[in-house]
């Protein structure tokens, strides 16, 4: 399994503990989609990471793209599901910014500010994708 579908099965794996009812994510090798029983609505992100990487060159850090591309990932879910619910999720008044932070052996990601996050999941430790 290459790194895009480890990253979307890891991903997939720790969203589906914050989603609202009515939603489902699933990865699909690359991709995860995201779906509402609501309006039966969904949305398709790619995260590809090896085209990105071969694009990146020699110069960039692996881990930095891998986070990037999770933040992406993040906002992106952010936006379906709080367009679909009509209110900020997952905060309660606003939305709160994605983050990612690459630390030595994993990557910390959630919503609002890394000190006192909104909400933060489970780490991604390099080595599950290989990096």
């Amino acid at each position: 399994m290459d790194v895009s579908n480890r990253l979307a099965h890891v991903l997939a794996e720790r969203l589906k503990s914050s989603l609202k009812p009515h939603f489902e994510i699933v990865a699909d090798g690359e991709l995860l989609r995201v779906t509402s029983s609501l309006s039966d609505d969904s949305i398709t992100i790619n995260v590809d990471y090896e085209s990105r990487a071969e694009m990146m060159g020699k110069g960039g850090s692996r881990r930095s793209l891998a986070a990037a591309i999770v933040a992406l990932a993040l906002d992106q879910v952010q936006d379906f599901i709080a367009i679909e619910l009509r209110v900020p999720w997952p905060g309660t008044t606003s939305l709160p910014l994605p983050y990612t932070s690459v630390k030595q052996d994993e990557m910390i990601f959630g919503f609002g500010v890394p000190e006192k996050p909104t909400l933060e999941y489970e780490p991604l430790h390099w080595t599950t994708l290989g990096l």
